[in-house]
């Protein structure tokens, strides 16, 4: 049997989408790290970039922005 070990994170449901949104461009426009592309001031808008793009950039890290 596999052993279960928990994690110390979750997406809230209200961030799931019912269906892969069509997407637009191909890459989002935040690079975690770059303070420059920190360009959205509603939570909306940015989760709405990740939807439009294929692709993002990311690194290691953790808490609530590693969804």
């Amino acid at each position: 049997m596999e052993k279960i070990i928990p994690i110390s994170f979750s997406i809230p449901s209200d961030k799931i989408v019912n269906k892969v949104p069509n997407k637009q461009k191909l890459i989002a426009h935040i690079i975690p790290g770059d303070i420059s592309t920190y360009i959205f001031t509603k939570e909306k808008d940015y989760y709405e970039d990740y939807q439009k793009s294929y692709f993002a950039h990311t690194k290691v890290k953790g808490g609530y922005d590693c969804l």
